[in-house]
C-alpha cells in the first residue's frame, strides 16, 4: 500500500505562529532503590513532535476532513509532506491526536494539528 500525499489543494506550510517542536523523547529511565536513577536510551531513532495551524477556507476544511477520515483512515495512516523546517525535504507523518478547527472569519479555518515526524 503506498504512503498518501498531503493533497496539493490545502496550504502547503505550517504558520509561524503557534508552530512548536520537541526533541525526541527517546530515554528510559529507570528507578533505584538508592542514588539516581539509570537512564539509557530507548531505540536508535524516534519520533519527532510538531504542533501547528494552517488557515483554511471552508472548501480546503472540506478537502482536509475528506483526507484525514478516508485516505488516513481516520488518521491512524502515515502520510508524506513537506518538512516543516526544510521545505524542500519531503517527510513522512502522522497524527498524533485528531485535528481541531475553528472559525476565524466567515468561511476561514484556522485547523490545529499535533503530529509525529517519523524516522
Amino acid at each position: 500500500m503506498s504512503v498518501p500525499v498531503w493533497p496539493v489543494t490545502l496550504p502547503q506550510v505550517l504558520l509561524v505562529s503557534g508552530y512548536q517542536e520537541g526533541a525526541r523523547d527517546n530515554n528510559l529511565r529507570s528507578a533505584m532503590d538508592t542514588g539516581p536513577a539509570k537512564v539509557r536510551r530507548r531505540a536508535s531513532s524516534a519520533v519527532r513532535p510538531v504542533q501547528g495551524k494552517l488557515v483554511m477556507t471552508a472548501a480546503q476544511l472540506e478537502i482536509f476532513k475528506s483526507f484525514y477520515a478516508d485516505d488516513l483512515l481516520d488518521g491512524s495512516l502515515r502520510f508524506s509532506w513537506t518538512e516543516p523546517t526544510d521545505s524542500g525535504t519531503a517527510a513522512e507523518m502522522r497524527f498524533k491526536e485528531a485535528p481541531g478547527w475553528s472559525a476565524v472569519d466567515p468561511g476561514i479555518y484556522e485547523v490545529n494539528m499535533s503530529l509525529e515526524i517519523l524516522p
